[in-house]
């Protein structure tokens, strides 16, 4: 069972294929599982690394309610140190998409994002992150 020590936790991940890194960040008490799907699909050209995040499936608990999505973030952003991993697209889906990848986690961590991918997002969290992004929703 792979796990990476950081921040003070254990955060569950598997890394799959070979090629550029894609990070997929699950949705609100989802696991690394539900992206079984997008792993089968993209691990022939890709480095699929998929994680439980802090409270989560095989991840350690959480400590405490506050700062949760920055601590989160930062966990996300240990687990490349982890594993070496230098910059990558990062994709999220619903809580994935609109807490940690994007505001908690690309903002301040830009210069390690290829680029992200915002999936099923809600309308307003998308909007207060990225107020001028173009984005159908702004």
């Amino acid at each position: 069972m792979p796990a990476a020590a950081v921040n003070g936790t254990s955060i569950y991940y598997e890394i799959q294929g070979e090629g550029a890194p894609l990070v997929l960040l699950p949705g609100l008490g989802c696991t690394h599982v539900m992206w079984d799907p997008q792993v089968a699909r993209f691990a022939d050209d890709h480095r699929i690394v998929t994680f439980d995040p802090r409270g989560v499936g095989k991840s350690g608990r959480l400590t405490g309610w506050r700062d949760i999505l920055s601590q989160q973030a930062d966990d996300l952003a240990a687990l490349f140190d982890e594993l070496g991993i230098d910059r990558a697209v990062v994709c999220g889906v619903s809580y994935g998409a609109s807490s940690p990848s994007v505001s908690h986690w690309t903002i301040p961590h830009v210069s390690r994002a290829w680029s992200s991918l915002i999936l099923s997002a809600t309308p307003d969290r998308v909007r207060s992150v990225l107020p001028h992004s173009g984005c159908c929703c702004t």
